[in-house]
């Protein structure tokens, strides 16, 4: 038509009046821009955070509810390894002193054979039994020593010093022990030729000896004692 123009410039296609769209929306869109679907996204919303939030929870109380019971289980193992070398200890020190003490005892028996009261040249009645258990006693001691030695140094911190207070507790007990035997044999032989020899020492026999195995295991008390302290 002649008397209809196009719009000439941008300012005339704004005053142009607008199309109303009437393409229909969607109906998530609609639910989602109406209120009770916008309350519900809300409280969905709302629920798997919280949701979440009450998972990681739960799983970080787990997590420390396990951590504390390992920690738990582990002092008990803790204490029971403790107590089951204290133990161990004790026994150890208390077997070593026991044989060692044994020992002691059935040589200074020996000893007294060619004193006065005993019949030095009797191969029976008390003196037999004299002999016969501080020759049990020497088998006995030199079965275990090897091996208590070992165990001793082994089982204490300071093994090393428990170590070199037994080799001396060893070595001096060994020496005593030796020297009322070999005293016995040698006394013990004449009794064929010159009947039972006469005591006249003014000092017990094998005295020197007998105070170096004192000293020896004391200081090895004194080591084991060190071991013991440092445990607790």
């Amino acid at each position: 038509m002649a008397n209809e123009t196009a719009p000439s410039s941008q300012d005339d296609y704004a005053l142009l009046p607008k199309r109303i769209d009437n393409t229909p929306r969607p109906w998530w869109q609609v639910f989602i821009e109406s209120s009770g679907g916008a309350a519900l996204i809300t409280v969905l919303i709302g629920g798997i955070i919280g949701g979440a939030i009450t998972f990681f929870f739960n799983r970080w109380e787990k997590e420390r509810d396990e951590q504390r019971l390992n920690r738990e289980a582990q002092a008990s193992r803790d204490r029971l390894s403790y107590e089951k070398l204290l133990e161990k200890k004790l026994e150890l020190a208390r077997s070593a002193f026991e044989i060692a003490g044994q020992s002691v005892a059935n040589t200074e028996n020996l000893l007294t054979l060619h004193e006065p009261g005993f019949n030095f040249c009797s191969t029976a009645g008390v003196e037999r039994q004299i002999r016969n258990e501080y020759n049990d006693a020497d088998t006995a001691w030199r079965r275990k020593r090897p091996s208590l030695g070992l165990l001793l140094s082994y089982y204490n911190s300071n093994g090393r010093e428990v170590a070199e207070k037994w080799n001396k507790a060893d070595v001096t007990l060994t020496g005593y022990m030796n020297c009322g035997s070999t005293l016995d044999g040698l006394l013990f032989a004449q009794c064929a030729t010159k009947g039972a020899p006469q005591n006249k020492r003014k000092t017990r026999p094998c005295a020197a000896e007998r105070i170096a195995v004192d000293d020896a295991l004391s200081d090895l008390q004194q080591a084991l004692s060190l071991s013991l302290a440092s445990q607790h």
